[in-house]
């Protein structure tokens, strides 16, 4: 009965320690992937068209 407990436990902290690295590695990559982008739409009746442009100066 202890055995399953200490295995439950385990599972449990190996979960939590996962989602906590895969939510550390997002906001990592999403603080290096800023950057300044501009955007245009034109509408012609049926017909939308959006150009985006990369304005880093990098």
């Amino acid at each position: 009965m202890n055995n399953m407990k200490g295995h439950k436990l385990s599972a449990i902290f190996a979960s939590v320690l996962l989602i906590f690295s895969i939510f550390t590695l997002l906001s990592i990559s999403e603080v290096n992937a800023e950057e300044v982008i501009s955007v245009n739409a034109k509408s012609y009746q049926n017909t939308i068209i959006i150009e985006f442009e990369n304005e880093s100066a990098s």
